[in-house]
């Protein structure tokens, strides 16, 4: 009976962890919610629904379908990471792992991070490969993923101090970059640190430290001194950052609004730029914050840019956010069964 207790008792502190990790991640969740609702308070809705409601229902499933095709390649590039490490696995089940980091992602506030304990954690489970050698994958994916959007947000941030003449915001954007440029420096140096085997240390614990990092920094060399492959990670990662103002511009063009390519690009990029400061989930709220404020500028209309930001968030964030939801669902039992 003594045991019995025990075991409840262990439960119940489990189930209480897992509820306060998700109040956590869910209240930053719904401060993003609540600033984009802030920001829309401001605009008529009635004329912002008005013009969500006239956008033809073929232009939302183009939208929808070129998101899946993003989410697609996403998988594809871990793909290609993941045949230096583990083989065996089907594709399909790397898709489920990737959406379900996004989803992780849009609920975990900035730079994308929350979502790689998650797909540590499915990778180890279902491809059987130790946590030393994904993580040195996963480094290698935030290096190629951060270097091809600083490069893109150059001629963005160019355009913008010439267009603004230095402004606050267009400092943000050169200190978040280089700020993630830093970042970036800092993981590669340290992936190509050369390992003192030298050394001897009698701590078990250390010895498992030592190997993990061995272990991350062995995955992370093998595909970053093979020039095809990391060019072809990061030809996919130019590709995948251009999809979200693609994305963007095509619905702004579905309702109607008056700006050039350039300019929608641009704010696009930028307010990605600022929205991965880790102060809300997915920069929910701030991208979409700094973006209307941008376009705010050009002389957009409020009521296109109310349209454009619930279209662009549903077609986007919460659809990653319910898709990936589900994966991450359906893995989750697949372990605790098989458990």
């Amino acid at each position: 009976m003594h045991v019995h207790g025990l075991v409840e008792q262990s439960d119940r502190m489990g189930k209480k962890g897992r509820i306060k990790r998700f109040i956590r991640k869910f209240i930053p969740f719904m401060i993003g919610v609540m600033v984009i609702f802030a920001l829309l308070h401001n605009f008529n809705m009635k004329e912002i629904m008005d013009v969500v409601r006239s956008v033809p229902t073929y232009m939302i499933v183009v939208i929808i379908l070129l998101h899946l095709l993003l989410l697609i390649l996403g998988a594809f590039k871990w793909h290609i990471m993941l045949r230096e490490i583990s083989d065996g696995y089907n594709f399909s089940l790397i898709f489920k792992i990737h959406i379900a980091g996004i989803c992780v992602d849009n609920i975990t506030p900035g730079a994308k991070m929350g979502g790689e304990g998650v797909r540590l954690y499915f990778m180890r489970n279902f491809l059987g490969v130790d946590y030393g050698s994904v993580a040195g994958i996963l480094a290698l994916d935030k290096v190629v993923t951060i270097f091809s959007f600083i490069v893109m947000c150059i001629p963005a941030i160019v355009w913008q101090i010439g267009m603004f003449s230095g402004t606050s915001i267009t400092i943000w954007y050169v200190v978040v970059s280089l700020f993630l440029a830093f970042f970036i420096i800092t993981v590669v140096v340290f992936m190509m640190k050369l390992d003192n085997s030298n050394r001897r240390h009698t701590s078990t614990k250390f010895s498992k430290i030592k190997l993990f990092f061995t272990k991350a920094r062995s995955s992370f060399k093998n595909i970053f001194y093979n020039s095809k492959k990391l060019f072809v990670l990061t030809l996919l990662s130019f590709i995948l950052w251009a999809f979200y103002p693609l994305k963007l511009c095509i619905l702004a063009s579905s309702i109607g609004m008056d700006i050039s390519f350039k300019g929608l690009a641009s704010a696009s990029m930028l307010a990605y730029l600022i929205g991965m400061l880790p102060l809300t989930p997915g920069g929910l709220g701030l991208y979409d914050g700094v973006m209307s404020t941008m376009l705010l500028s050009f002389g957009v209309s409020r009521t296109d840019i109310g349209a454009l930001v619930i279209l662009y968030r549903l077609t986007t964030h919460f659809f990653s956010l319910i898709f990936g939801g589900v994966a991450a669902i359906d893995l989750f039992k697949v372990i605790h069964n098989d458990g």
